[in-house]
């Protein structure tokens, strides 16, 4: 008798201490680190931006909201190529991240050639609509 139940409980022992074992480490990874707060992502995301000098120098503002993991940059930057990288850039600061891009970028002001054009148009179209 001693023989059959000695027979059953070394693997029924070795089961349960590789059930105990097992469990204490699938904790989800989200439990196993701390959450990132506001500021973190703030700071992660102004530190991406800062490494370049012209998207440091149009100073954007970066409101995070980590409950939704998102990050809303507003401000003015020179160019549409600026703004695509400044996106870019706040995307990079952390994984799974979704930017809201409210920067704006000013148009760029005619050449003297396309305003003196403009303004040969508007004069010759005025000419034509006075005369009728």
């Amino acid at each position: 008798m001693f023989r059959k139940f000695s027979a059953l409980a070394i693997p029924l022992v070795v089961f349960i201490t590789m059930a105990a074992a097992c469990s204490r480490h699938k904790q989800p990874v989200s439990q196993a680190k701390a959450p990132i707060t506001n500021l973190e992502l703030q700071n992660r995301v102004r530190a991406k931006l800062d490494g370049d000098p012209q998207i440091k120098a149009a100073d954007l503002v970066i409101v995070p909201y980590v409950e939704k993991q998102q990050v809303t940059i507003s401000g003015i930057v020179k160019s549409e190529d600026l703004r695509k990288k400044a996106v870019s850039l706040a995307e990079s600061a952390l994984a799974g991240i979704t930017v809201v891009d409210n920067i704006t970028v000013p148009p760029q002001e005619l050449a003297r050639t396309n305003h003196k054009t403009v303004k040969k148009v508007t004069k010759a179209h005025f000419k034509r609509t006075s005369t009728k």
